[in-house]
């Protein structure tokens, strides 16, 4: 997933992760008080590798999310409806607690407005047991340098975890080298609590006429019950037992089941589950990389040349290197008939070879500087490193060929400065 920004209402950041295709049926997930986005961590992977997009916010005074004076529910709610309409569609929410309550509010007040709904189904839960709720916050808010011990304290309050490294997802280095609680203190003050508690949802919602499921534990009954009776259409769901306050499992419980057991009966995710290919990429795009040419000649011995950054080491002893090659590839076939090749690693000066031998000019070794070797592969000059290489084994890996060279020769200028790419451009390297 994809860490991202999104305006709230008043200008607010707010933080939120997205995965999967943008084009298919969107689900936005909302936390509970206290919470954070890891509460959906493990649900959120499953709807996205199910084919759904999937958006899990931070709302307002908690994780990332900016900090404000005001977090009544009307706001929250404000900041709910400007996130919905960044989004494709009418998205799917589920709500936990607080994130409900809000999305629920920003759903019925459109409708009261609009005449329209703005969200094509509604999951809420209310299943945190109270009893897990022993924090010291003013000890958290205060914050400390011991990442370890503050984690252990957070153990400790919610009556051990089983998995402790998940806990640090609540903690943030708000100022250097002192980690704090990730929500702000403001948050507990009486003023916002009371307007949570103040706001007469039922009134606002009683008009929505979408597929509603409402999920509360066995061990604790909630308004939940209430709102059920209010809102045509609403399913009430108890489900055994409670889920543990500060989300700490990899895993799916059974309430993550039963939310989707019921979103999969309701909304299809509109095209198969597959990679994102294009946050993929971008991701990939975050690895830092030379940039290479690689270069050898075909049956006839003329040069051939092609820019890649997909190039590593793979063994000292004896000394392997590879690169791979698309498969679409105008040059796949001479590379695999070819027993040898050239690896040029580009210094910051030759931006413009790269970009040559990365366009569809015929002749790109006309206005290169080259020679060959003993293995008879061209040679561009004045890179950074040239490697010669006698061809070693060719791999079949998806859509790219990876091919393995046992270096027969290198060459290397330390005094030049390497050509990267990053994010999708070229860089410097700034010696210190």
């Amino acid at each position: 997933m994809e860490l991202i920004k999104i305006i709230g209402h008043a200008g607010i950041s707010l933080v939120a992760e997205a995965g999967g295709n943008s084009d298919n049926q969107a689900v936005l997930l909302l936390h509970n008080h206290q919470q954070t986005r890891h509460e959906w961590a493990a649900l959120a992977r499953r709807l996205m590798h199910t084919g759904f997009y999937v958006v899990s916010l931070d709302l307002r005074g908690h994780g990332d999310s900016g900090w404000n004076e005001d977090y009544s529910l009307s706001a929250l709610a404000d900041d709910v409806h400007a996130v919905l309409q960044t989004l494709p569609g009418k998205p799917v929410i589920i709500g936990s607690g607080l994130g409900g309550k809000a999305a629920l509010l920003a759903a019925g007040r459109e409708n009261q407005r609009s005449g329209m709904d703005i969200i094509s189904a509604m999951i809420m839960i209310d299943v945190h047991s109270r009893s897990d709720i022993r924090l010291d916050k003013q000890t958290l808010y205060r914050g400390g340098r011991d990442l370890k011990n503050l984690i252990d304290e957070l153990s400790n309050h919610i009556g051990g975890a089983s998995n402790t490294s998940m806990l640090h997802k609540y903690l943030r280095l708000r100022t250097p080298g002192v980690w704090h609680w990730h929500s702000d203190p403001g948050i507990e003050s009486t003023a916002a609590v009371s307007t949570w508690s103040d706001i007469e949802l039922e009134q606002v919602t009683a008009t929505l006429d979408i597929p509603m499921l409402l999920v509360q534990g066995d061990e604790r009954k909630c308004w939940l019950e209430q709102l059920a009776k209010t809102i045509p259409g609403a399913t009430l769901l108890t489900q055994p037992g409670t889920r543990q306050w500060l989300s700490t499992s990899a895993e799916l419980d059974g309430f993550d089941l039963a939310i989707l057991r019921f979103i999969e009966s309701r909304c299809a995710p509109t095209l198969p589950a597959r990679a994102d290919t294009r946050l993929l990429r971008r991701t990939l795009g975050a690895f830092a990389t030379g940039v290479t040419v690689i270069t050898t000649t075909d049956e006839h011995g003329k040069p051939v040349g092609l820019t890649a950054n997909s190039f590593t080491s793979v063994s000292l002893d004896p000394p392997l290197v590879l690169f791979c090659i698309d498969k679409r590839s105008a040059s796949l076939k001479i590379f695999e008939k070819s027993q040898a090749f050239g690896i040029n690693v580009l210094n910051a000066d030759q931006q413009d070879i790269s970009q040559r031998f990365a366009s569809r000019n015929e002749d790109r070794f006309a206005d290169t500087p080259w020679e060959m070797w003993e293995l008879k592969v061209p040679i561009i000059q004045n890179t950074a490193a040239s490697f010669e290489c006698a061809k070693h084994h060719v791999v079949d890996a998806g859509d790219h060929l990876i091919f393995l060279g046992r270096v027969h020769h290198s060459w290397l200028d330390s005094q030049r400065s390497p050509l990267l790419y990053f994010q999708g451009g070229y860089h410097h390297v700034q010696r210190h």
